[in-house]
């Protein structure tokens, strides 16, 4: 799907021009209505971050406790916010291969970040996927080079 996507980015970038802000704007607001499908459950766990475990920090001088939860999601916001203007300001440069690429390198850092953070288990299979990526990734940058086949042309009568 993300590959069709990136393909259908490519057409509409020739024919209209690359404009990253105009594609976060509309990738990020026609979806919000259909939050509104699910406003019991947003408001339901609005009120389980309210009692999640206070987090204490401070700031110049100054003492703040706020929900853990909600620390946390201020920071995936944050961080979301970075992902998606960085993807869609390298859209406007970037085929959508090297796109799709970059996006996978992330995926992964994210995950090993995670796996580290939350202290779980890097199963083998997580190993031979950490060696797909860094495979593919390697070959696609070209550092490691593949020989070229020469292919005879068929004479034709």
């Amino acid at each position: 799907m993300a590959s069709g996507m990136g393909i259908y980015q490519e057409k509409l970038f020739r024919w209209f021009g690359r404009h990253a802000h105009e594609g976060i704007f509309y990738s990020h607001a026609l979806p919000l209505p259909g939050f509104l499908l699910f406003w019991d459950d947003i408001v339901e766990h609005f009120g389980v971050m309210n009692v999640s475990a206070p987090w204490t920090f401070e700031i110049a001088d100054a003492t703040f406790t706020l929900p853990k939860l909600w620390v946390l999601l201020v920071a995936n916001v944050v961080t979301q916010y970075v992902c998606s203007t960085s993807v869609f300001s390298l859209i406007t440069v970037c085929s959508s291969l090297t796109v799709t690429l970059v996006i996978t390198l992330r995926k992964f850092l994210s995950l090993f970040i995670s796996v580290y953070i939350f202290n779980n288990v890097f199963t083998p299979t997580h190993w031979v996927g950490t060696a797909f990526v860094f495979v593919g990734t390697l070959l696609y940058v070209e550092l490691v080079r593949l020989p070229k086949l020469n292919y005879i042309k068929p004479k034709t009568a």
